[in-house]
């Protein structure tokens, strides 16, 4: 996939995120309120993925930017795009050097995504949903997806961590990889909803209507004998 590829995807995500913009300032009461419907979550999915990916991209390219920047590379340069970027540098950097730099950005990736779904614990909805869905889809992003992309495509931060120039802290890394993914796991099902779904169209069943009080009838009154007239 080439970088123009990438541009292509990150456009298309902007578009879904302006719709979602619209949506959300239509449905910002309902969106907040007590009741959080079936529709609610499918808004609350969407924000969380659409709207905070970028914020996600930004800390992870900054990290990167800012261990280059820190080990002493030259002409560091980044470039950011939303939905996805990456940081250039030149120079012949040690290996220990040139792991951090590559590890900077999926680290931070990482630790940013349990911090949000630790937050996801004690967060009403609909808050809850849209930092669980950013903190899963960045854990599985950053600790599955991107690692087979690295080794798939020509570049990738995992190459570079997994390399045979720093074995050792390759075997470290995979260790913590290992560990952030299954701690990730562990707090996204720990998410559970706080309120129940409750569906805001179709047909709801009607309740029961109560029992008539039964009227209270007179008591019979004592009939009086009649006499015939002498």
């Amino acid at each position: 996939m080439t970088l123009a590829n990438f541009d292509w995807i990150s456009l298309v995500y902007g578009v879904a995120a302006l719709f979602i913009a619209v949506e959300l300032v239509r449905n910002r009461r309902d969106f907040v309120d007590t009741l959080f419907t079936a529709d609610d979550r499918a808004l609350a999915v969407r924000v969380g993925f659409l709207w905070l990916t970028p914020f996600g991209v930004l800390i992870h390219e900054v990290a990167h930017w800012l261990l280059a920047q820190s080990v002493g590379a030259s002409n560091v340069r980044m470039d950011y795009r939303f939905y996805w970027g990456f940081v250039s540098y030149r120079g012949l950097l040690p290996a220990e050097a040139s792991f951090a730099i590559a590890a900077a950005g999926p680290l931070a990736s990482a630790l940013l995504a349990v911090a949000a779904l630790v937050a996801a614990l004690r967060a009403p909805q609909p808050f809850r949903t849209v930092l669980g869905v950013f903190g899963i889809t960045t854990a599985g992003f950053v600790l599955v997806i991107y690692p087979i992309m690295s080794f798939i495509g020509p570049v990738g931060d995992f190459r570079i961590i997994y390399a045979d120039r720093t074995p050792s802290l390759g075997a470290a890394a995979g260790v913590f990889h290992m560990a952030l993914l299954a701690m990730s796991a562990w707090l996204y099902y720990r998410r559970g909803p706080m309120t129940p779904v409750r569906p805001s169209w179709g047909w709801q069943p009607a309740a029961p209507a109560p029992n008539p009080l039964p009227l209270e009838t007179p008591p019979d009154q004592p009939t009086r004998p009649t006499q015939d007239p002498p």
